[in-house]
């Protein structure tokens, strides 16, 4: 798709994003509470954001860490986790390990 074209500067800004279906739209029918297996995507001070879906990420809070698992998750590694809240406004998701996970 072309966004914009620049006579000045003779450039055309184009986007194949806009010609791809948003990966939330059928993400925000997913159940709460559903479980699935995930890939931690990355670590932070606060949590691990784990990988859910397809370019969908959420977190799972210190908090729950410390609650369910015995030690923090590693980046690329698996996690089986429950899905707490989707917020489709905010692209959020909160996540909690499962807690036969451990």
């Amino acid at each position: 798709m072309v966004l914009d074209v620049g006579h000045d500067r003779e450039r055309v800004s184009l986007s194949l994003k806009w010609l791809q279906e948003d990966p939330w739209v059928p993400f925000g029918r997913t159940v709460l509470g559903k479980q699935v297996t995930g890939t931690v995507a990355k670590t932070g001070p606060f949590g691990v954001f784990g990988r859910v879906a397809e370019r969908i990420e959420g977190l799972l809070h210190n908090n729950a860490i410390a609650e369910y698992c015995l030690r923090r998750p590693r980046a690329g590694g698996a996690i089986m986790v429950t899905i707490t809240d989707i917020n489709l406004a905010r692209r959020r998701v909160s996540l909690t390990p499962v807690a036969d996970a451990k």
